[in-house]
């Protein structure tokens, strides 16, 4: 009876659970605190908003789709890989949240795996990668393709954000001219910053022509990983093109650029410093003249 009940111990603490964290070092309070779900802006396309599925379709555009809603809301990863029905050609702001499962058991790709895919291409991985020094297969990663900058991951069991800023290559005549770009934000962390795409497809995605558009793929990588909150909002070209003035210089201000949210960014501009300074010494001078003359009216 007792190796029976140590069997079935060992066989729980092997399974993925959405419970306590027991024996889980926390790095900091916050990495245990839910990232705030964030519904579809006016506008977007919503894929997943908690209740339909509608959105998607099996990988092989003929099986049902086997992941089911919870009673929570949640898309929870269970049947094969799941794609939109509709492709995306141009560029886009794709928003997903997800939460991996607590396996301490498990190990490397076997924790919490799953992926967000890209025109069903590109990879950004989703894994428990909670602690470690990232590569470019861990949380974050751009799957054989780059890593992410900093591991910004939460804790299992604990709700995560991707916000992933996304230029598709550029092709002319058949070829590709131009590599396509990905600035991928977690949890509000950047953790790729214009990171050109080097692969027309990375591992296990769908291929096909890169030249033209694909869905959103969420992969199933045998774990329960869940999701919620899913949405693209589609961007033009010209305002892709603006958010990807990094290195274009602004008219009047040589060493200023507009990053990709959209922010100036004043970069290391001697003018203006020198001109800020001039500002800052010219009022300094100006108060001191009226105190002096305060003081000469006593």
């Amino acid at each position: 009876m007792h190796s029976f009940t140590l069997c079935l111990a060992l066989l729980a603490g092997g399974q993925a659970s959405y419970g306590p964290l027991d024996g889980l070092k926390i790095l900091k309070a916050a990495d245990t605190q839910d990232h705030p779900g964030t519904p579809a802006p006016a506008g977007a396309v919503v894929l997943f908003d908690g209740k339909s599925t509608e959105a998607f379709q099996h990988r092989d555009g003929k099986s049902p789709i086997g992941w089911k809603v919870t009673p929570e809301g949640f898309l929870e990863v269970k049947g094969g890989d799941i794609v939109t029905k509709e492709k995306f050609s141009t560029p886009m702001h794709l928003h997903v949240e997800f939460r991996v499962p607590y396996m301490p058991k498990a190990s490397g790709q076997g924790r919490g795996n799953s992926g967000v895919y890209v025109q069903g291409r590109y990879e950004v991985q989703v894994l428990d990668s909670y602690g470690l020094d990232s590569k470019d297969n861990d949380c974050g990663g751009i799957y054989g393709v780059a890593k992410p900058l900093v591991n910004a991951c939460k804790a299992p069991t604990v709700w995560q954000a991707y916000d992933i800023d996304f230029t598709p290559p550029v092709f002319e005549g058949g070829k590709k001219v131009k590599e396509g770009v990905i600035t991928v934000k977690q949890n509000g962390v950047t953790i790729h910053d214009q990171q050109k795409i080097t692969k027309d497809n990375t591992t296990a995605g769908l291929g096909g022509n890169p030249a033209e558009g694909g869905p959103i793929l969420l992969q199933d990588h045998g774990n329960p990983v869940q999701y919620r909150n899913i949405w693209v909002v589609k961007k033009t070209k010209a305002a892709a093109d603006g958010g990807n003035a990094r290195e274009e210089k602004l008219a009047g201000n040589p060493g200023s650029t507009v990053t990709p949210a959209g922010f100036l960014d004043r970069g290391n501009d001697e003018g203006m410093i020198r001109r800020v300074k001039d500002r800052i010494e010219d009022r300094s001078q100006n108060l001191l003249g009226k105190l002096r003359n305060r003081l000469r009216g006593r």
